[in-house]
């Protein structure tokens, strides 16, 4: 019987140190891990709304902590434009948010709607607002645009060309603004108030290289730079200036 009552004791003694760290653990997660910041790496084209909306902030409460676990595996569905998207605690009341944004290569104009692929000619996007720094192809016959599949035009080598055309520049940080498909098989680019006859699809990584290398001497300048006949000699580098 005094056993009993012994283990009783102990029991009605364990009770408030329960209650006590249930409470310190409330505090903890309510309190010290409440959201006041949510830092975000790597946007461009997706607003901050939609990054929200990706990481169901309207569902953490307000917690650092349960945001974090709501996406503790990281996300790849939603949004067109974001590859991938991770959330890590940077401290108790700071949140910090990495994206990575689909890279679009080029858009081709159907019908009213700008249609973005990328590096698969694959095409990720279609809507009326033209992205910026995401070259318009031209000198395409657009068959088929449709999003999540290839996008099938004519001519068909022409489209992955045109993207790792587009890939390159981007590796050179050139910023393009069209890319052209010529009835010849050769391809132009237009980079600031410089058209660029890039040739056709041989030595293009060296030539678009000669690019990135001549920017400094074409700043300010207009005209057109030939590397259609680049065989990896200065001398077939021809500027022509307007």
């Amino acid at each position: 019987m005094s056993e009993k009552k012994g283990q009783r004791r102990r029991m009605s003694k364990a009770v408030p140190v329960v209650i006590a760290i249930a409470a310190a653990a409330v505090f903890v997660f309510l309190i010290l891990f409440h959201t006041r910041n949510i830092n975000i790496e790597g946007r461009d084209r997706v607003s901050e709304e939609e990054i929200y909306n990706e990481i169901y902030v309207d569902r953490s409460m307000g917690n650092t902590l349960l945001l974090w676990l709501l996406n503790r595996f990281g996300k790849t569905e939603g949004s067109d434009l974001i590859q991938n998207i991770s959330v890590e605690i940077e401290n108790p009341w700071t949140a910090r948010v990495t994206v990575e944004e689909v890279n679009l290569l080029g858009c081709v104009k159907n019908g009213d709607q700008y249609c973005y692929f990328n590096g698969s000619g694959i095409v990720i996007l279609a809507t009326d607002q033209k992205e910026k720094n995401v070259p318009t192809v031209s000198g395409l016959t657009v068959k088929k645009a449709q999003v999540g599949q290839k996008l099938e035009a004519q001519p068909e080598e022409a489209v992955s060309d045109l993207a790792a055309v587009s890939s390159c520049l981007q590796q050179q940080n050139l910023t393009c603004s069209s890319l052209t498909a010529e009835p010849d098989g050769s391809y132009t680019a237009v980079i600031g108030d410089i058209t660029v006859q890039l040739g056709k699809n041989t030595y293009m990584e060296e030539k678009i290289g000669e690019v990135a290398n001549l920017q400094d001497k074409l700043k300010g300048k207009k005209g057109t730079l030939h590397l259609e006949n680049y065989d990896a000699s200065s001398d077939s580098i021809v500027f022509t200036q307007q």
